[in-house]
């Protein structure tokens, strides 16, 4: 079992989000817990702990000039030992049913946070992580490395939702969110392997069908 040294987690002022920031600084060995929030002076919770490892970053997933501006601040914050993993956990629902009237927008809205925002998201970080990997030893794969972990919900596996979405309301959060165990969340992480890149798993590391 591997631990970063930084982790960066979108979406962490509440929920599993902040759950992870708390379960990431009960490791020691974690140096930096970044933790990204769209309005920071709300960040109440956040501010309640306190360990000179945490840090607050402020990140609107749907701004580009704000995802920018994170890295910016993250990017002083790691310096020349780049970040070990990003954790893309921002995310909205917005109640859609397939019987009602059509939506564009609504749908627009969830994949704007949902997928489009992680995607930039990945895209914008990736020197960073690319710079913590340089500094591993081998070629194993790890979080201790670098890593980039999607956090989502069993909705957006297709095999799974037998039952559909149509009397859930969720329709349009396909790829989003669900509560889940952060410590289950973070002890799977620990244990990511070459063999789990680009798998969907359940907190608990089983492979999940999509």
């Amino acid at each position: 079992m591997t631990n970063p040294g930084s982790v960066f987690i979108t979406g962490a002022n509440r929920g599993i989000g902040f759950g992870l920031v708390k379960e990431f600084l009960k490791i020691p060995s974690v140096k930096l817990v970044l933790a990204g929030v769209r309005n920071p002076e709300n960040a109440k919770d956040l501010k309640t702990i306190s360990d000179s490892r945490l840090k607050i970053v402020k990140i609107d997933v749907t701004c580009d000039q704000s995802i920018k501006n994170a890295y910016t601040e993250v990017e002083k914050l790691v310096g020349e030992d780049g970040l070990n993993v990003l954790l893309n956990n921002a995310g909205i629902f917005i109640p859609y049913f397939t019987n009602d009237v059509t939506d564009r927008q609504k749908i627009l809205s969830c994949l704007n946070v949902n997928t489009v925002g992680a995607a930039i998201t990945c895209q914008t970080f990736l020197p960073l992580l690319r710079k913590a990997s340089s500094h591993g030893k081998g070629d194993h794969f790890g979080v201790d490395r670098a890593a980039i972990v999607n956090i989502s919900s069993l909705e957006g596996s297709i095999q799974l939702n037998e039952d559909g979405s149509a009397d859930q309301g969720s329709f349009a959060y396909k790829i989003s969110k669900v509560e889940e165990s952060a410590s289950s969340l973070v002890k799977s992480m620990s244990r990511l392997q070459k063999q789990h890149n680009g798998g969907f798993y359940s907190r608990h590391l089983e492979v999940t069908p999509y």
